[in-house]
C-alpha cells in the first residue's frame, strides 16, 4: 500500500471498526447469541467498502 492509502482516516477506521465487529461477533456466536449475524455483516460490509476506498486511492496515484 502506499502512503496516501494508509493515511487516509475512513479508510484506516473502515477496517478498525470492521475488525471490532467481527470479533464481537465471534463471541457473540460462541455464546449462542442470534445478534452476531448482524454484527458479522456490518463488518463484512465495512471491509468491503474500506478495501473499496483503498483501491480507488491507490489507483488515483
Amino acid at each position: 500500500m502506499n502512503r496516501r492509502v494508509l493515511k487516509d482516516t475512513k479508510t484506516i477506521l473502515a477496517f478498525t471498526i470492521a475488525f471490532v465487529l467481527e470479533i464481537i461477533g465471534i463471541v457473540l456466536a460462541l455464546k449462542n447469541d442470534d445478534a452476531w449475524v448482524a454484527f458479522v455483516i456490518f463488518g463484512m460490509f465495512l471491509t468491503f467498502y474500506g478495501a473499496n476506498r483503498a483501491d480507488r486511492l491507490y489507483r488515483e496515484n
